[in-house]
């Protein structure tokens, strides 16, 4: 189900905004700890509403538990809400890595990659490692030594990984378990 829509009228003047919440539901961005953030800051999407399920039923016994979300989904999505509660949505909470005590976005990384390189990020044994598509050895030297530099960390803690093509899913997603699997 959906959680946002986003007005014909509101397109242009909300670029980038997935839309604000659907009625008789809300949208609220949290952070670590569970607090409300304020309007701009990038946290956890927390949405509340009636077309939220109730939960995953593994057994027969499981369908009579009733409600365990109580209406509520943290989506494990990353954004932020404008002061008018149009959503932004930047990435997963999930897709993080912990690099030399810092810690990295790996949507963002793949984000920094020339637009037409189809590049993806997963993070394995304290090292970035971003498979890219189809690129010659000086073109991949060139873009380590530019994220190195962007991301402030060490060469060392970033491999790129030649691909001849990024592995998807049934639903067109990139595959990132088989890319952990690969690296």
């Amino acid at each position: 189900p959906r959680m946002t829509t986003l007005a014909h009228d509101d397109i242009l003047s909300h670029l980038g905004s997935v839309g604000r919440a659907l009625k008789d539901a809300t949208l609220r961005v949290v952070d670590a700890a569970g607090a409300p953030v304020p309007s701009g800051i990038v946290g956890e999407v927390v949405y509340r509403g009636p077309n939220v399920m109730m939960g995953y039923a593994e057994t027969r016994q499981d369908l009579v538990r009733g409600d365990d979300l109580g209406g509520v989904l943290q989506t494990g999505d990353l954004g932020s809400l404008d002061k008018e509660g149009f959503l932004f949505l930047t990435g997963r909470a999930n897709r993080f890595a912990k690099i030399a005590g810092l810690r990295i976005n790996l949507d963002e990384v793949e984000s920094l990659v020339a637009a037409g390189v189809r590049v993806a990020a997963i993070e394995k044994d304290g090292r970035i490692v971003l498979f890219a598509e189809r690129l010659e050895s000086a073109e991949r030297l060139s873009l380590r030594r530019a994220l190195t530099r962007k991301l402030h960390i060490t060469a060392g803690s970033l491999v790129l990984q030649p691909i001849d093509v990024l592995p998807m899913t049934a639903k067109g997603k990139v595959d990132y378990a088989r890319l952990t699997e690969a690296a």
